[in-house]
C-alpha cells in the first residue's frame, strides 16, 4: 500500500464546486483520505485564462501508480476533461504528485512531478496537509519556504474549505437583523434585472402562467414577474420581509395587473397547492433542503412545468471581492449554497428532465464610499454570519485600500439552474 498525494485543479464552470465535487470521488480510490483547503490561484504558464481553484488530496492505495493514473484520468473524462493546450484551461485536471517514495520516469508517467518543486499552487497545499512529505529529499515545506514571495504571488488560501461546516441560520425575523432596511440596502439592480431575464427564460413562462415565487422575501422579484403578466404567488417564511412586501403592494397599486398572492409559509415543511406553470427561486436556495424541495416543487408543478432556481456558485464566493477583506467568507457561503454540481444532481434525482445551467456574470464599477457604507450595514445576509472583529478588521483595511479611488471594480457571477417536469 502506498500513499497517494494527488493534485486537483480547475478553471472551468463551477471550479470550486468542481474540486469539492472531485474530492467525493477521490475518497473512493483509498483510504486515509484528507484534502487540503482551496486555493484560489492565478494562471500559470498560459496566462491569459481564468483563474484556477487548486488543492491537494492523500490517500492510501493499494492500486499501482499506473493503474491510479487511469483511475485519475477517467475521472477527468467523466467532468468533461478535454485534453488540450498545455496549461489551458480544464474543467479538472488531476495530478499523481507523490506514490510513496517511488520514483517513475516514463513518457506518460514521472512521479515525484516534473515541476512540483517549483509550483506554489501544489506546494502551498502540499504542505497544508503533509508539510513533511518528501519531494527528491527535500520536504513540501522546506521547498515552498525556498520560493521568493513573487513565486509565491497569486496563491491565496481558502481558510476552512478543507471540511466545510453549516453555519447558523440567518434570522430575517430578528430586530437589528437582515430583514430590516432590507429593501433600500438592496434596490432591484442592472444584475437582478438579468438574473431575472435568465430565470425566465429558463422558466418558459407566458401570459397568464401561474408562477410560485419561493422565497419571495420583500417582492423584489414577485413584482417584476406580476409586470410580466404572470399570476405570482409569494412564498417566504419571514414575517417581516411578507410585511414589506405587501406594504409595497399598497404603496403602488396596479389596477390593470392581478394581485400578487403573498403567503407566509416554509418551503422545507410544505408548498402551496399547484399546479404553477412555473416555481421561481431567487437567491434563496440557502435556506432550503434542496432534495426534499425539489421532490415537493415536482408534485406542484403543472406537466411541462420548470422550475428555475437563481442562485451563485461556488466560484463566486472564491472570486469575489469581498473575500480579500474577510477570510471566512469563501467558507461560510460555500457551507450555506449548494454547488452547480449538487443542485444538477439533485434535480436529476428527483425526477426532473432538460436540466440545464445557465452562468451569468457581470463586472461593475461601484463608488467606493457608497459600497462600503452598504457592507457597514451588512446589505448581505453572509456578512451576518462573519465573526465581530474579524468584520471590523476587514472593514479597517477595506477603508484604507479605497481611500482614493474613485471607483471599485468587482465582478459577480450567478447561475439559473432549471429542470422541467415530464408530461
Amino acid at each position: 500500500m502506498a500513499r497517494a498525494y494527488v493534485g486537483v485543479g480547475s478553471n472551468l464552470g463551477d471550479s470550486a464546486g468542481i474540486v469539492r465535487a472531485a474530492f467525493d470521488r477521490l475518497r473512493l480510490l483509498g483510504s486515509g483520505f484528507v484534502n487540503s483547503d482551496l486555493y484560489l490561484t492565478q494562471p500559470w504558464g498560459v496566462e491569459d485564462q481564468p483563474a484556477f481553484i487548486n488543492a491537494v488530496v492523500a490517500f492510501d492505495t493499494d492500486l499501482s501508480a499506473r493503474e491510479l493514473l487511469a483511475r485519475l484520468q477517467k475521472i477527468e473524462a467523466e467532468f468533461g476533461r478535454e485534453r488540450g493546450e498545455r496549461w489551458g484551461p480544464r474543467t479538472l485536471d488531476l495530478d499523481l504528485l507523490l506514490f510513496g517514495d517511488a520514483r517513475i520516469d516514463e513518457p506518460d508517467l514521472k512521479v515525484p512531478h516534473e515541476q512540483l518543486a517549483s509550483r506554489a499552487f501544489v506546494l502551498a497545499p502540499l504542505s497544508e496537509i503533509a508539510p513533511n512529505a518528501l519531494v527528491n529529499g527535500r520536504s513540501a515545506a522546506d521547498l515552498l519556504a525556498s520560493l521568493t514571495p513573487q513565486e509565491q504571488l497569486g496563491v491565496v488560501r481558502l481558510p476552512g474549505t478543507a471540511k466545510l461546516v453549516p453555519p447558523p441560520r440567518v434570522d430575517y425575523d430578528a430586530p437589528g437583523g437582515a430583514g430590516e432596511s432590507y429593501d433600500t440596502l438592496r434596490p432591484f439592480s442592472k444584475f437582478d434585472q438579468t438574473v431575472l431575464d435568465a430565470a425566465v427564460e429558463a422558466a418558459r413562462v407566458a401570459k397568464g402562467d401561474r408562477v410560485l415565487d419561493v422565497g419571495c422575501g420583500t417582492g423584489r422579484f414577485s413584482e417584476r414577474l406580476r409586470e410580466l403578466g404572470l399570476r405570482v404567488t409569494g412564498y417566504d417564511p419571514s414575517e417581516t420581509m411578507l410585511a414589506a412586501a405587501r406594504e409595497r403592494a399598497i404603496a403602488n397599486p396596479t389596477s390593470t395587473l392581478p394581485p400578487i398572492n403573498y403567503v407566509q409559509g416554509d418551503a422545507n415543511e410544505s408548498l402551496p397547492a399547484g399546479p404553477f406553470e412555473a416555481i421561481t427561486a431567487f437567491y434563496c436556495i440557502h435556506y432550503i433542503d434542496v432534495k426534499p424541495f425539489t421532490g415537493r416543487a415536482l408534485s406542484v408543478l403543472s406537466n411541462d412545468g420548470v422550475l428555475a432556481i437563481a442562485t451563485f456558485p461556488h466560484r463566486h464566493f472564491a472570486e469575489v471581492i469581498y473575500a480579500r477583506y474577510f477570510p471566512s467568507l469563501p467558507a461560510i457561503d460555500m457551507a450555506r449554497f449548494p454547488s452547480a454540481q449538487m443542485l444538477a444532481e439533485d434535480l436529476e434525482a428527483a425526477g426532473f428532465e432538460d436540466v440545464a445551467l445557465r452562468d451569468i456574470y457581470l463586472v461593475f464599477e461601484d463608488d467606493p464610499q457608497a459600497l462600503m457604507t452598504r457592507i457597514e450595514r451588512k446589505f448581505l445576509s453572509s456578512f451576518f454570519l462573519i465573526p465581530d472583529d474579524e468584520f471590523r478588521r476587514g472593514l479597517a483595511r477595506m477603508r484604507e485600500d479605497w481611500r482614493d479611488l474613485s471607483s471599485v471594480r468587482r465582478g459577480v457571477r450567478a447561475m439559473i439552474v432549471s429542470g422541467r417536469r415530464s408530461s
